[in-house]
């Protein structure tokens, strides 16, 4: 797991892409992400009770199956999938609300990305194209421009260096997702199997600084079903959970996915890159 309380994937496919460059769209009105354990608390939050410590083990069962996970993405060449999501939110008075959201992902290595996002969160698109990444709100005709290095792979580390607090699923994404998921592993407990829509699945529990997380990984297929994360220092423990379904690898797509078409009206906007220390503070109501 990446760096503080980044759980696995998913939320490129999800959630705050906006945030990895920047991009300030007023009509942006959701609230704040839930922010890592290493950031400041939204106004009114408390850190949750130290519990009591419990014994980490690794369990070589769930590091094989999060290998297996790793090396099956790894070797697909292009791959599509859906999500679907559970957000937890900072409402404004201290609440967490849950948004749920929906994402559309193509994937071609080794430097082609498309993700369109939509659901309760604000709809955004995000094209890569191995030089340029950028963000469209459809629905405000805003979208800005930011220059990315030539590998999916720089792109991607270097969103998890600039706004790693609210985009907590980009590791299934790289090429080597094992490496990055396990470098801040704490523990790693195999539960069993399991049955998501029909699909058997190997059940994982797994612990990283400030966070406890379960996925679940098709035991035959070796791709990611659902992915839960727990924030356990944040106070009521605001918890994410992603669903994958429709997964194609090695399916062809089209070149003209990744290729941003300005739609007429559209206007472009400037991006500001937030520094990672930046506190995430909630967006400004319509």
């Amino acid at each position: 797991m990446r760096r503080h309380a980044s759980a696995l994937l998913g939320a490129v496919a999800t959630g705050a892409l906006c945030a990895i460059t920047g991009m300030a769209v007023a009509a942006d009105t959701g609230p704040a992400a839930a922010p890592p354990t290493t950031a400041p608390l939204a106004a009114g939050a408390q850190a949750a009770p130290s519990a009591a410590p419990i014994d980490l083990v690794k369990d070589p069962r769930a590091l094989a199956a999060l290998k297996a996970m790793s090396e099956r993405l790894a070797s697909a060449k292009s791959f599509t999938v859906h999500a679907r999501n559970i957000v937890p939110m900072a409402g404004p008075n201290g609440q967490w609300i849950s948004l749920i959201g929906s994402a559309r992902v193509a994937l071609q290595r080794p430097d082609r990305l498309f993700v369109e996002r939509g659901g309760d969160q604000v709809r955004m698109d995000v094209y890569y194209d191995g030089k340029t990444l950028t963000l469209y709100a459809p629905d405000e005709k805003l979208y800005a421009e930011v220059p990315a290095p030539p590998t999916l792979d720089g792109t991607l580390n270097e969103a998890l260096d600039s706004a790693e607090s609210t985009f907590p699923y980009l590791e299934v994404l790289l090429s080597d997702p094992y490496g990055v998921i396990t470098t801040d592993l704490k523990g790693a407990l195999y539960v069993g199997e399991s049955s998501i829509e029909g699909v058997k699945t190997e059940h994982l529990a797994l612990v990283s600084p400030g966070v406890d997380w379960e996925i679940w990984i098709g035991a035959d297929d070796k791709l990611p079903r659902l992915v839960q994360a727990k924030y356990v220092q944040v106070e009521k423990v605001p918890t994410i959970m992603t669903h994958f379904y429709d997964w194609k690898l090695d399916a062809p797509i089209p070149a003209a996915t990744f290729v941003f078409e300005k739609a007429a009206g559209a206007q472009r906007i400037e991006h500001i890159r937030p520094s990672a220390t930046a506190p995430v503070k909630p967006a400004s109501s319509r």
